[in-house]
């Protein structure tokens, strides 16, 4: 058990992501685990350092998601659906530890945490962020190219679409989602 699930008196069961959980296999809800552990940590404990545990802890369960739908057969979705290529799963898992690594990142916003990671029945990964001015869902295709799309939420919501973006490029693009 790491040090942060110690330090948060958190049982190796409760570290252990769920799928039965999400509804669908595979797909994860973060903020589902992040309430979850939040409300296990006494009020006196809840400043900034360990609201960034917490939020270290959900983050880095997404990449134990990923690990999952390696296992996913063909048709997994009972329509055709390919299995995950090794290629979009190790582009999503370097784009997520690069995420998670960067400097430009506020580690104590709920925003790092992706609101769900989806398997595409293409053979790629979807993760998502959302927050109040909108939402940033990033496609990892089976050929480990990015494709994004924002939507920004106002009186009239504006979408903008990009692709065959490489791993640096969609990050910058997330970082400045979640950091704007």
């Amino acid at each position: 058990m790491s040090s942060t699930a110690t330090a948060l008196n958190l049982s190796p069961s409760e570290m252990q992501f769920d799928p039965s959980r999400s509804g669908d296999h595979g797909v994860l809800t973060p903020m589902d685990d992040l309430a979850r552990m939040w409300a296990l940590v006494p009020r006196q404990f809840r400043g900034r350092i360990t609201r960034v545990a917490v939020l270290s802890q959900v983050a880095s369960k997404a990449l134990e998601v990923l690990e999952t739908f390696r296992e996913l057969p063909a048709d997994w979705d009972s329509y055709g659906a390919l299995p995950i290529t090794a290629t979009a799963l190790r582009q999503a898992t370097e784009f997520l530890t690069a995420f998670q690594e960067s400097p430009r990142v506020d580690r104590s916003s709920l925003e790092v945490v992706p609101y769900v990671i989806s398997p595409l029945p293409n053979g790629g990964v979807q993760i998502e962020w959302r927050k109040r001015s909108g939402s940033l869902e990033i496609e990892i295709q089976p050929d480990g190219s990015f494709a994004v799309l924002v939507e920004h939420v106002s009186d009239s919501p504006r979408y903008s679409e990009s692709d065959r973006l490489s791993l640096r490029q969609a990050l910058a693009l997330l970082e400045t989602f979640v950091g704007g």
